[in-house]
């Protein structure tokens, strides 16, 4: 009895295993990657052995979470419930970096908000596939072409120090302003 009561349950798992092998095999881990910071590694790479002085670096809140863990700098704003509870003003830092990203915000609130934040860089990452709609902000692909024009538009504010698999890096030139 206890033979084929093991027969019959080693049969049942056999589903389970096979998943576990579809789950954590290549083709599973490599669609994994693209959809997580692998694909802008590159950027994050550049960032920490780039840009010499610890600075702070704008971009979407989905992509600046990677950016402390993976680098020396800092970031204006996290995903919303991210933040640390004592963090009052993450909800205004998160929607300043939609406000600066988005390709229909004026360049004088957008210069005005980097100054505020004091940032150095801004990343613009179009990695993502899909758009992504969130508390306060945004990353919408359609938008990608625009969003990127209002800064190589202005190269003697934001000259372009970083351009690779869809991440370019903008380096902001805020006495260029005055």
């Amino acid at each position: 009895k206890s033979v084929v009561f093991l027969a019959r349950f080693a049969v049942l798992l056999v589903p389970y295993a096979r998943g576990f092998g579809d789950e954590f095999g290549p083709a599973s881990v490599e669609l994994e990657r693209s959809r997580s910071c692998f694909s802008w590694r590159g950027a994050l790479t550049f960032m920490e052995e780039r840009i010499v002085e610890p600075s702070v670096i704008l971009s979407d809140p989905a992509t600046s979470f990677s950016i402390p863990a993976l680098t020396r700098h800092a970031i204006v704003a996290v995903p919303v419930g991210h933040a640390s509870p004592q963090d009052a003003e993450n909800i205004d830092r998160v929607a300043a970096a939609d406000d600066v990203l988005n390709p229909y915000v004026d360049m004088e609130t957008t210069l005005a908000l980097l100054n505020r934040y004091r940032v150095r860089y801004v990343a613009v990452n179009q990695t993502f596939a899909a758009p992504l709609f969130e508390s306060y902000w945004s990353v919408d692909p359609a938008n990608y072409e625009a969003a990127r024009r209002k800064f190589e538009e202005r190269p003697e504010l934001f000259e372009k120090v970083y351009g690779q698999n869809r991440v370019f890096i903008f380096e902001y030139h805020p006495e260029a302003a005055q």
